[in-house]
């Protein structure tokens, strides 16, 4: 795993490139990557004057999902990889943050990240907030099969609807209100059986 020195070895030898650094975003062994300005609500794009960089911020519903792209956009050479995870923050809020678990060697783009609401209140996302852990790793060998590049900005996130990677999560997300409202049931029972 690279320590924060090594990333920046990295970035000045080239082998890695983080648009948009942001030397308070750099941790001792990694690098957090923040929200940007489009995403994906309600299987519409949010863009323009929508956009999370013109609204400022966003809340996530309970039992909710959205999409986003990271405000950096990562350029890998054939000898790191990255692993990925969620910010601590946000998973002590309820969050789950599904960005994917590796990053490629060669991979260059934006992240199109997925985040569904648990917690039983509504969750307020700003722009530029932390959202994913990356830890970089330097590979014993480059990679023969590089990583693929992806569209950043609007284009992605204009993917990303058309895809209609929002809708595909319904049925899951009404699935787990229901798990929801019966574990509530049942506690309910359980405490009034035992009162």
């Amino acid at each position: 795993m690279l320590s924060d020195a090594e990333i920046r070895e990295a970035i000045e030898n080239g082998e890695l490139k983080i648009s948009n650094f942001d030397e308070e975003s750099l941790g001792p062994a990694s690098y957090n990557l923040r929200i940007g300005g489009y995403f994906v609500e309600n299987g519409k794009l949010a863009s323009g004057e929508r956009s999370l960089e013109k609204r400022g911020e966003i809340t996530i519903p309970t039992l909710s999902r959205c999409l986003f792209e990271t405000y950096e956009v990562l350029k890998l050479s054939d000898k790191i990889s990255c692993s990925l995870g969620p910010t601590a923050a946000l998973n002590f809020q309820g969050l789950l943050v599904l960005p994917g678990s590796q990053v490629d060697p060669g991979f260059n783009g934006s992240l199109l990240v997925s985040a569904l609401n648990v917690s039983p209140t509504d969750i307020t996302l700003r722009h530029l907030e932390p959202v994913i852990h990356a830890k970089f790793f330097w590979l014993s060998k480059p990679a023969t099969k590089p990583g693929r590049e992806r569209p950043s900005g609007e284009i992605a996130a204009e993917i990303a609807a058309k895809l209609g990677l929002e809708k595909k999560m319904e049925k899951h997300i009404e699935d787990i209100r229901k798990m929801t409202e019966t574990l509530a049931d049942e506690l309910a029972r359980f405490r009034q059986y035992n009162a």
